[in-house]
């Protein structure tokens, strides 16, 4: 899920969108703000090695006269006198200012940094700072385009050029999270920059460098020509109904619901989408909808912007290590798991974070305990992106050297978290507001996900979180989030953090997913009896998968019809084993040794009989030995058809209770394929 479009760290001045929404007590919504700006765009380039070709053949192209400022930052070698400015005269002309302290922005005008500064932006004026961190650990264009991000909004653009490593892929995050417009290079010299910040799926121009300065100025005239607030009142006018067209394509080529979210949100969201296909009003994007399903998916990508960090906020994360982890840890007996849900986890950072914490304190106190992370969102490419468990380099900026040697492995320009904190965690499918919650939890962090819907779901879905957990369990909210209201079920551990504790009362929660209708008349029409049972078959097999996994954890996977994994629970790396490579969740690639075969004909048998298969005395390979465990397969049915997905439970030990027997290897089986 995405962050609230006012990030809890941005310390810029703020005003209010004149189509601001407000809460019941007439107080405005907190993430309905925007950042103040110059008034005119602000454009953040960013390159390293190559970026001086790029930027003089962005500069060939883009005429004097634009509107717009242009701020170029690159890594410089730090003893030597840069010649950048010099060296661009010739291609443009523009003014061109070397970098300074205070120095206020104009339009065009390009604005250069020097070497061994930091730059950054406010309030339309320009901040250099003498660098902090180890060189190699720098990330200037980060820095600048967060800055930009927070004080420009929607009037902030980023281009991420030529370079090595990944500098530059969190700031143009930051940029796609307050609406402003993201480009990356294609053909680049040195691809690795603008590859990554490509990869994230949140750029909106993949160009040619000599082709931007077009598509800049096709877009500065496009929103010059159309009224903003115009088209959202379009969208919120005649009952609402082309909002509701919208939301109803959305919700047929996704299954997914966003009529209980904040609807200022959703139509800023729709209006950034208006701006980016220069489209002049709601029918015609309507039109585009109906005509391109690829802009549903980048539609839907957008109100998906998740933009999140390893140990996000200082203090939360101080709290959590000296408050809660240890209690909870204490309260364990020996063997369990420290159960914890992370709704809408992104791309996995949050919830790895968690892990870590855990780990430290299990290792810490010598318990015999695991924790058990169970990390879910909507979005199927962050839960790809947060199974690689890859990151780009700029995690160090909120990493301890100490956490970056124990819980990290360099991979490539990134780093990869390590195999143990991997498989502590969980990822899956998983929508608050259509599928049941998970139980017997010790701990739930939902941060920055309830701003996004309407104070009447955040009502139902509050006691719904005090139903999942134990007693005693602990609740962590983001800063803008709280449990008012329902003081009965939650009493403070913490507040300024938002951390409560769920007192020990016995609360039936209204378990009717999904939660709510879906909206108006118009959305009921576009949505039609075909998809309301579609839906309702996909919240019955999301039950199904959700009670195996509570059932048999930890030690089974969800399969699809194709043998794919949707979901682990647990130790399953005793017996599946990603390959190299790309990510890929064929379940039968993973199988380990002695495994794949056995494994293949339970899955056949079982979607052919529609039955549950057993296969007795299976050998698998695990940590040079041979492992005799039962493999399990069970069908769950989708209502009164075939089954879609399949449980594939490990059973191993004796179920006498005596050791896990082992056993010389077996006669060489046939060929695994």
């Amino acid at each position: 899920m995405p962050d609230p479009e006012h990030a809890e760290s941005r310390h810029s001045p703020v005003t209010r969108d004149k189509s601001e929404t407000h809460d019941d007590k007439g107080q405005p919504e907190a993430n309905d703000v925007t950042p103040a700006g110059t008034g005119f765009p602000i454009v953040g380039l960013g390159a390293s090695a190559g970026g001086l070709e790029a930027f003089s053949s962005f500069f060939d192209n883009m005429p004097p006269d634009s509107g717009m400022a242009f701020v170029l930052v690159m890594h410089l070698a730090p003893d030597r006198e840069s010649r950048v400015a010099e060296l661009l005269a010739g291609h443009t002309e523009m003014a061109i200012h070397p970098a300074r302290d205070g120095m206020r922005v104009e339009p065009n005008t390009v604005y250069v940094i020097q070497p061994d500064n930091v730059l950054t932006i406010r309030e339309g004026v320009l901040h250099v700072t003498a660098p902090a961190p180890p060189r190699e650990h720098r990330h200037l264009i980060d820095e600048f385009f967060s800055s930009l991000a927070a004080a420009q909004g929607r009037n902030a653009i980023c281009i991420v050029l030529s370079g090595t490593g990944t500098d530059g892929t969190r700031g143009l995050c930051a940029i796609k999270e307050l609406g402003g417009i993201t480009m990356t290079q294609t053909e680049a010299r040195y691809g690795d920059m603008p590859h990554s910040a490509h990869a994230t799926g949140l750029g909106d121009y993949h160009l040619p460098v000599e082709e931007m300065p077009a598509s800049l100025r096709e877009y500065a005239a496009h929103i010059g020509r159309v009224d903003n607030e115009r088209v959202i009142e379009r969208l919120r006018g005649n009952g609402r109904e082309q909002l509701g067209r919208i939301l109803a394509m959305l919700r047929s080529h996704t299954w997914h619901d966003f009529s209980h979210y904040k609807e200022t949100t959703i139509l800023r969201r729709i209006e950034r989408r208006i701006q980016v296909t220069q489209k002049s009003s709601p029918d015609q994007y309507v039109e585009l909808l109906r005509e391109s399903p690829d802009e549903i998916g980048r539609l839907f990508s957008d109100m998906l912007i998740g933009v999140t960090q390893f140990m996000r906020d200082d203090e939360v994360f101080e709290a959590l290590e000296s408050k809660v982890v240890p209690e909870l840890c204490a309260h364990k007996s020996a063997g369990e798991n420290v159960r914890v849900w992370v709704p809408g986890c992104a791309s996995g950072e949050e919830a790895y974070s968690l892990a870590i914490l855990f780990l430290r304190e299990i290792g810490r106190g010598d318990h015999d305990l695991s924790p058990q992370v169970f990390a879910t969102d909507i979005d199927s490419k962050a839960l790809d992106a947060a199974r690689a468990a890859i990151y780009p380099e700029s995690i160090t900026a909120h990493l301890t050297g100490e956490q970056l040697e124990h819980y990290f492995r360099k991979h490539g320009h990134g780093y990869r978290v390590v195999k143990r904190v991997r498989e502590a965690c969980i990822f899956s499918k998983h929508d608050l507001i259509r599928d049941p919650p998970f139980s017997r939890l010790d701990m739930i962090s939902c941060r920055n996900v309830l701003i996004y819907m309407t104070h009447t779901l955040q009502q139902r879905l509050i006691p719904i979180f005090h139903y999942a957990l134990r007693p005693g369990g602990v609740l962590l909210l983001g800063p803008s989030e709280t449990v008012t209201r329902f003081e009965h079920l939650f009493e403070p551990i913490d507040h300024k953090q938002r951390l409560f504790r769920r007192r020990d009362l016995s609360v039936a929660p209204r378990f009717d997913f999904p939660l709510g209708s879906y909206g108006d008349s118009t959305n009921a029409r576009e949505t039609g009896s075909e998809e309301r049972q579609r839906n309702r078959e996909n919240s019955v097999s999301r039950q199904a998968e959700r009670y195996l996994l509570e059932q048999y954890a930890p030690s089974c996977v969800v399969v699809d019809s194709r043998y794919e994994a949707v979901y682990f629970a647990g130790n399953t790396g005793q017996y599946l084993q990603p390959p190299s490579g790309a990510p890929d969740n064929a379940v039968l690639n993973m199988a380990r040794h002695g495994l794949k075969n056995q494994l293949r004909q339970a899955l056949d048998d079982a979607a052919r009989t529609q039955q549950p298969v057993v296969r007795e005395d299976v050998h698998v390979r695990t940590n040079g030995e041979y492992e005799i465990i039962r493999l399990r397969v069970r069908p769950i049915p989708r209502l009164e058809q075939r089954a879609d997905y399949y449980a594939v439970i490990f059973e191993s030990g004796d179920p006498r209770g005596g050791e896990v027997p082992r056993a010389k290897p077996p006669e060489p089986p046939a060929v695994e394929q």
